[in-house]
């Protein structure tokens, strides 16, 4: 099934930066969280789902977004740029000696196609154009970008380095090689909280998930809403002080909706929501020493990187419709030990390796 910009559910999210998904726990987690999963899918390439995913299509949790022209030409005119300015972007991104990943021509637009065809190892039996994976991840993060922006929707994806990298695309490239600078004002963060999932999620068949989520639509609904307006919170607070307080505020809220939650699952198990976002360089450098993270418990606010240019900022202007998630399991998953630390450190560590290895 194809939507079209103006039937998006509301309460959903863009899968990215792949078609299929990597792993069926994980399309059962986001449907656990999210109201519907969209995902880019070319009109003449049929996914190779399992029958879980299948499962989920047909209950219309699952659907395949119908790209516009506007996806294609908007991301094609940023990606020109990126190609034509790629000495000066990350190192990551200056190489183009990675293994080949797979870009479907119906994603890009046709004034771009003999740009990414001429960067292109070879085009396979299946109609898709071999290209490095710097070019298909950078490509696709444009693509994805455009296609939430226009449709007012959150992405989510269940790869930690593509979340990193995000963050460069998504906050416009406005970082420089120092990753740590006192004298700026705004930093791209991360909201690092755990999740409750049902124990067996791995396991269970979908059709229980299916009946799990219609029991919690309300409290999954009650939770997102929480998390989005804290998030919205964070990027208007400058005090540390302050963003402590709404933290702490929101531990305690987070555990009662967790009581109420758990009560009716008898085994569970914890995840991790990651949500990027622009702070207030403020909120981390209230000591010499710039802080890494603010962290109560399990509830963490994590810095990734300073912005460079304080007249490029999007703090104020950042909605909850921005927002972009990382939603982990394997690593994360430990039972009823909810004093685990969840992966804060990594995500600063990915943004650091794309900008300087």
């Amino acid at each position: 099934m194809k939507t079209h910009v103006n039937n998006l559910t509301s309460g959903s999210v863009l899968y990215y930066p792949t078609i299929e998904f990597q792993s069926d726990a994980w399309l059962k987690a986001a449907i656990c969280t999210w109201e519907k999963v969209y995902r880019i899918v070319p009109p003449s390439y049929t996914p190779n789902d399992s029958n879980e995913v299948k499962e989920a299509i047909d209950a219309g949790l699952v659907e395949s977004i119908k790209l516009e022209k506007g996806d294609l030409s908007s991301a094609a005119a940023d990606f020109q740029i990126f190609i034509d300015n790629a000495g000066e972007f990350p190192a990551a991104l200056q190489g183009h000696d990675n293994i080949n990943v797979r870009l479907h021509p119906e994603k890009i637009d046709a004034a771009l196609l003999p740009l990414l065809e001429s960067l292109a190892d070879k085009l396979d039996t299946d109609g898709f154009l071999s290209v490095s994976e710097e070019v298909a991840d950078a490509y696709m993060l444009y693509l994805a970008t455009n296609i939430s922006n226009r449709r007012k929707i959150g992405k989510a994806t269940d790869n930690e380095h593509i979340f990193s990298v995000d963050s460069f695309f998504k906050f416009e490239g406005n970082f420089t090689n120092y990753i740590w600078d006192e004298s700026q004002s705004e930093v791209a963060a991360s909201l690092v909280l755990p999740y409750i999932l049902p124990a067996g999620i791995e396991t269970d068949s979908m059709k229980r998930i299916l009946d799990f989520r219609k029991q919690h639509q309300e409290a999954r609904a009650s939770y997102r809403e929480t998390v989005l307006t804290m998030a919205k919170t964070l990027t208007e607070i400058e005090s540390p002080s302050h963003a402590k307080e709404v933290i702490k505020d929101f531990k305690s809220r987070l555990d009662s909706s967790r009581k109420k939650s758990t009560a009716s699952i008898s085994e569970y198990k914890f995840a991790s929501l990651a949500i990027g976002l622009p702070i207030a360089a403020g909120v981390f450098f209230a000591e010499k020493e710039p802080a890494m993270s603010i962290m109560l418990g399990t509830i963490s606010v994590a810095l990734i990187a300073t912005m460079a240019d304080a007249n490029r900022s999007i703090r104020n202007e950042w909605k909850k419709s921005d927002a972009f998630y990382h939603l982990g399991l394997q690593r994360e998953f430990g039972g009823h030990n909810e004093g685990r630390n969840i992966g804060i450190p990594r995500i600063s560590e990915r943004f650091h390796e794309f900008m300087d290895d």
